[in-house]
């Protein structure tokens, strides 16, 4: 059965289900902008990660969503293994 996920203004249509290590964790999502939290590894959209410091207190840190570990939000690097 074919899925039809929409993404970023675009339809992918999947003939199974993608792998998990290219879908995020927060939007459940193809990755788009895939960045790295380099303290534990856990791999995001950049703009998940953005959205989940946009609590409006300024803080450019959070706790990453799979571990609790701390995750700077400057200090993030794109994952190449996954683009």
């Amino acid at each position: 059965m074919m899925e039809g996920v929409v993404h970023s203004l675009s339809v992918f249509k999947f003939v199974r289900e993608p792998s998990s290590h290219i879908v995020c964790h927060l939007c459940k999502k193809v990755f788009t902008n895939p960045v790295i939290n380099v303290k534990c590894g856990h791999t995001y959209c950049k703009t998940c990660l953005t959205k989940l410091s946009s609590t409006g207190d300024g803080k450019s840190v959070v706790q990453c969503p799979e571990d609790g570990v701390e995750c700077n939000i400057t200090e993030l690097v794109m994952n190449r293994f996954t683009v």
